[in-house]
Protein backbone atom coordinates (compact mmCIF):
# COMPACT_ATOMS: atom_id res chain seq x y z
CA UNK A 1 0.00 0.00 0.00
CA UNK A 2 2.93 2.46 0.73
CA UNK A 3 3.89 2.40 -3.09
CA UNK A 4 0.34 2.81 -4.25
CA UNK A 5 0.14 6.20 -1.95
CA UNK A 6 3.81 7.25 -3.30
CA UNK A 7 2.63 6.39 -6.57
CA UNK A 8 -0.43 8.88 -5.86
CA UNK A 9 1.17 11.31 -4.57
CA UNK A 10 3.72 11.70 -7.69
CA UNK A 11 0.25 11.44 -10.14
CA UNK A 12 -0.86 14.70 -7.94
CA UNK A 13 2.24 16.05 -8.18
CA UNK A 14 2.12 15.57 -12.12
CA UNK A 15 -1.63 16.52 -11.82
CA UNK A 16 -0.41 19.62 -9.80
CA UNK A 17 1.85 21.22 -12.07
CA UNK A 18 0.36 20.42 -15.24
CA UNK A 19 -2.27 22.86 -14.31
CA UNK A 20 0.35 25.29 -12.97
CA UNK A 21 1.60 25.61 -16.19
CA UNK A 22 -1.71 25.86 -17.81
CA UNK A 23 -3.04 28.62 -16.05
CA UNK A 24 -2.19 32.25 -15.33
CA UNK A 25 -1.70 33.19 -11.71
CA UNK A 26 -4.79 36.00 -11.15
CA UNK A 27 -4.16 37.63 -7.93
CA UNK A 28 -7.57 38.74 -6.85
CA UNK A 29 -8.84 42.50 -5.99
CA UNK A 30 -8.72 42.64 -2.18
CA UNK A 31 -11.58 45.28 -1.60
CA UNK A 32 -13.84 43.14 -3.83
CA UNK A 33 -12.78 40.22 -1.89
CA UNK A 34 -13.62 41.63 1.44
CA UNK A 35 -16.94 42.95 0.40
CA UNK A 36 -18.20 39.77 -0.60
CA UNK A 37 -17.24 38.01 2.31
CA UNK A 38 -18.88 40.24 4.58
CA UNK A 39 -22.17 40.44 2.02
CA UNK A 40 -22.54 36.44 2.12
CA UNK A 41 -21.57 35.81 5.90
CA UNK A 42 -23.53 39.06 6.68
CA UNK A 43 -27.39 38.85 8.13
CA UNK A 44 -28.92 41.28 5.89
CA UNK A 45 -32.08 40.53 4.09
CA UNK A 46 -32.66 40.86 0.73
CA UNK A 47 -35.91 42.56 0.12
CA UNK A 48 -37.33 42.06 -3.47
CA UNK A 49 -39.89 44.62 -5.14
CA UNK A 50 -43.17 43.45 -5.56
CA UNK A 51 -44.10 42.54 -9.27
CA UNK A 52 -46.85 44.90 -10.23
CA UNK A 53 -50.25 43.30 -11.52
CA UNK A 54 -49.57 45.09 -15.03
CA UNK A 55 -46.65 43.38 -15.48
CA UNK A 56 -48.08 39.84 -14.66
CA UNK A 57 -50.53 40.69 -16.69
CA UNK A 58 -48.72 41.45 -19.58
CA UNK A 59 -46.56 38.50 -19.14
CA UNK A 60 -49.59 35.87 -18.60
CA UNK A 61 -50.83 37.31 -22.62
CA UNK A 62 -47.31 37.52 -23.87
CA UNK A 63 -47.47 33.22 -22.96
CA UNK A 64 -50.97 32.92 -24.15
CA UNK A 65 -50.37 34.60 -27.32
CA UNK A 66 -47.29 32.63 -27.87
CA UNK A 67 -48.78 29.38 -27.45
CA UNK A 68 -51.76 29.86 -29.80
CA UNK A 69 -49.34 31.17 -32.62
CA UNK A 70 -47.65 27.99 -31.80
CA UNK A 71 -50.58 26.06 -32.21
CA UNK A 72 -51.51 27.86 -35.53
CA UNK A 73 -48.52 27.46 -36.90
CA UNK A 74 -48.19 23.37 -36.49
CA UNK A 75 -51.49 22.93 -37.44
CA UNK A 76 -50.40 24.74 -40.81
CA UNK A 77 -47.34 22.83 -40.81
CA UNK A 78 -49.52 19.28 -41.07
Amino acid sequence: MGAESMELSTLDRLLEAELESSFDTVQPDLDFVTRLRRRLSGNEQIVLEPRSPATAFVLVALGLFTGALLVRILRRLR
